[in-house]
């Protein structure tokens, strides 16, 4: 199996363990030479670039093979070459009290974070929570040019009830198709 985006965040171990298969909703995940194999449907969800597709098979908009026929990097470059001239496309003026509200009420447990719809912005998390070292995220988001751990839609996210302490998801819900269905089938968090 292709080597796992090892950010520090989050291991392919930690991904696995948590595992929920997007198509029939089993737990046990195998990894294997050309992905990771669902245990009940015997779905093969591939790894590129080191980064899961933990996409449906019944996702007619986002296909994991569109995945597999991407050129990332190309798109990553194309997407950076543009950021000196416009505007970010989502101010929220209020994001970074928010963020450092939420680390300082995680702050001296061990907690995972989901971060759904990440896009880019690992950089900026990651300096908002540098001195929280016992919280690890867990970047996804479904757009193949993400900076992320894996790939997944906020619709069917392949992970188990309860298995996640807090999530993130900024400037997510108006790109859902249904916001009242978005993460229908999301990890349940404890903090609140």
């Amino acid at each position: 199996m292709s080597q796992v985006h090892e950010s520090g965040s989050a291991p392919l171990s930690l991904v696995l363990s948590r595992f929920r298969c997007p198509d029939c909703m089993s737990a046990g995940p195998l990894p294997t030479e050309s992905g990771i194999l669902c245990s009940g449907c015997r779905t093969t969800f591939p790894v590129i670039d080191g980064r899961p597709v933990l996409v449906s098979s019944h996702n007619g908009i986002f296909p994991r093979s569109a995945y597999e026929l991407a050129d990332r990097h190309h798109i990553v470059r194309r997407r950076r070459s543009w950021t000196h001239v416009l505007p970010d496309r989502s101010v929220n003026l209020s994001y970074r009290r928010y963020i450092k509200a939420f680390v300082r009420r995680l702050e001296g447990q061990s907690a995972d974070v989901l971060v759904i719809g990440a896009a880019n912005q690992r950089s900026t998390l990651s300096k908002l929570f540098a001195g929280a070292k016992s919280i690890r995220l867990v970047y996804s988001d479904i757009d193949v040019a993400a900076d992320v751990d894996l790939y997944c839609d906020a619709h069917e996210l392949p992970f188990q009830d309860q298995t996640f302490d807090g999530v993130i998801a900024s400037a997510v819900l108006e790109h859902v198709l249904s916001p009242n269905n978005g993460g229908s089938r999301s990890p349940q968090s404890s903090a609140t």
